[in-house]
């Protein structure tokens, strides 16, 4: 509970100081917000990180009012997001919708492409600084986007999932395009199993990747370590050292069209209860 209300506390300061600011765009039906540095400059070339969230803050229909409410308002990156103010980089941040039936694994990548592709056309952001972090399910979108094609792979500089849940994917796509990873987990965790974090780290290592994964494991603090990991200082030292050199910047990225393959069959209207069919 403590921790609960320091973390508050410390977003709705940084909400109120007006230090970094955000804005909602909605790219088709996709909503989403980009956070950019008070200090921002638009003729500036800027480092980034996509963060992908957790369950619980999926949107229900997609609106404005939900984005504002489960990502605007909502103080889990508010560590990340107190460096990015300070460091200088941007943060985009898309959110899952339940009605469009992009929540489930599988419908991720495409989902945060269409994210990264309208950043790097609306936005001055290195595309060989991209790096991407996550939380819980966001954290095991991260091992998903980069274990689902070596395309995407290519694109990231730097990954750092954080009690990552289990997803099953190609490792050997790390290993290929030499992505630095810092992942984090709780011994304690009991929602997300930190045995989910163990094996990717032993299946990157398989991968002979190089470097080889760097992995934080606390041996206390649950779930929602996040607030920890994030508020590391050494992990933005490393982080922004990192150049991806497997891309030659693309000065008119397309969006990638979003074509869903499956459908989610809500039995009761509850998101754990569902069923999937192929389309």
């Amino acid at each position: 509970m403590k921790r609960f209300i320091f973390l508050l506390l410390a977003f709705l300061s940084l909400q109120v100081q007006g230090q970094i600011r955000s804005k909602k765009v909605f790219i088709g039906k996709i909503p989403c917000v980009i956070w950019t540095p008070a200090n921002f400059d638009s003729s500036k070339v800027y480092p980034w990180v996509v963060a992908l969230h957790g369950a619980g803050e999926v949107s229900a229909d997609g609106s404005d009012a939900q984005l504002t409410s489960k990502i605007v308002n909502n103080y889990n990156f508010s560590n990340l997001l107190s460096r990015a103010d300070r460091l200088g980089f941007l943060v985009v941040q898309p959110q899952l919708v339940l009605s469009l039936n992009e929540w489930m694994p599988g419908f991720r990548p495409a989902y945060i492409n269409q994210a990264i592709n309208y950043a790097l056309a609306n936005y001055k952001v290195d595309p060989q600084r991209m790096y991407m972090t996550g939380l819980s399910m966001g954290g095991g979108a991260c091992w998903e986007y980069v274990t689902s094609s070596i395309e995407n792979a290519n694109r990231v500089a730097a990954l750092i999932p954080i009690c990552g849940t289990w997803i099953s994917g190609d490792w050997r796509f790390i290993g290929s395009s030499n992505i630095p990873v810092w992942a984090f987990h709780a011994a304690d965790d009991e929602t997300v199993s930190v045995k989910a974090t163990q094996q990717a780290i032993s299946n990157i290592k398989a991968s002979a990747a190089k470097p080889e994964p760097r992995y934080t494991e606390y041996a206390k603090g649950g779930h929602a370590v996040w607030g920890t990991a994030y508020g590391t200082d050494a992990l933005y030292t490393w982080m922004l050292s990192q150049t991806n050199s497997n891309i030659v910047p693309d000065p008119t990225p397309q969006p990638v069209p979003f074509k869903p393959t499956h459908k989610i069959i809500r039995k009761d209207g509850g998101i754990d209860s569902v069923r999937i069919e192929t389309l």
